[in-house]
């Protein structure tokens, strides 16, 4: 009979968004490396089994055979993939709910006391260019989440782990870019979109991150990020509130507030200068137009 194991707890919570999640999980490891992962969030761990915090909860658990989260029809073989798939959870549009905050997908970083946004879709090389950026003296706020106040508009840090799918891009711009950085003790896989299966990306936290716990900062400029294959020229150019709303639309985390939020992203359209990059491949271009 196979004996049962002792539930352990973690709490990974956001001050500013008065957001906390509660991880269950009965092998240690995972704890661990998800102590790593959001090192920057106010962690805790909660030992006793009798009164666990009121806050949305995963439940992680060993089956013998690999690992099963709670709620997710899927049998996973290895902790990378576990960690992987709660990252995703935990910065999914079920758990970043708020009446206060929109949820945009894209980057977030710091520089001179304002917020520059980058946002993009997957695979269209904003992690890339976000760790380039802080390679050059930007602060980091957020690779995934964009945390915007629906009344001030100022951006809040929500600095989750970097997960980076090829290093040698990074190097080939910038052979000493790991200075700027902390290397994980461990890769993560991250579900795929566009395929039936998991993704190996190595971790990385940027040294000048900003803390969740510090004041929300103005937005400088938005800029998309649009990759062509067939542009022979990287192109960067301001664009309209016409050109502009249907890429902010397309990238809310939760495309179901966009309703009640429509007026959040009409409201950051009228205040803030909104920009395209169009490229094909490479990053060289950045320092030619003022990024």
């Amino acid at each position: 009979m196979r004996k049962l194991r002792r539930m352990k707890y973690l709490i990974i919570s956001h001050p500013v968004l008065r957001w906390r999640v509660t991880i269950q999980f009965d092998t240690l490891k995972i704890g661990q490396m998800l102590k790593e992962c959001f090192s920057e969030f106010c962690l805790k761990d909660d030992k006793i089994c009798s009164s666990v915090p009121s806050s949305r909860i995963l439940k992680v658990q060993c089956t013998g055979t690999g690992y099963r989260i709670d709620g997710i029809d899927q049998e996973l073989c290895d902790l990378e993939s576990v960690i992987g798939l709660l990252m995703e959870l935990i910065s999914g549009s079920f758990f970043l709910t708020s009446d206060v905050y929109t949820f945009l997908h894209g980057a977030a970083l710091e520089k001179q006391g304002r917020c520059h946004l980058f946002i993009a879709p997957t695979m269209t090389g904003k992690t890339t260019t976000t760790a380039i950026l802080c390679t050059k003296g930007y602060g980091y706020f957020s690779d995934d989440v964009i945390a915007v106040h629906n009344q001030s508009l100022q951006v809040v840090s929500f600095p989750r782990v970097m997960c980076i799918r090829n290093e040698k891009l990074l190097a080939d711009y910038d052979m000493k870019w790991e200075r700027c950085f902390k290397r994980l003790s461990f890769q993560v896989k991250s579900p795929e979109q566009y395929a039936d299966g998991f993704e190996t990306r190595a971790c990385y936290i940027p040294n000048n991150t900003y803390s969740v716990c510090g004041s929300g900062l103005n937005i400088e400029r938005i800029v998309f990020l649009e990759r062509n294959q067939s542009c022979m020229d990287s192109i960067y150019k301001k664009i309209n509130g016409f050109q502009s709303f249907p890429l902010l639309s397309k990238n809310m985390r939760d495309y179901r507030q966009y309703k009640t939020n429509k007026s959040v992203l009409m409201h950051l359209i009228k205040a803030v200068p909104m920009y395209l990059l169009t490229y094909s491949d490479g990053y060289t271009y950045l320092s030619d137009i003022g990024i």
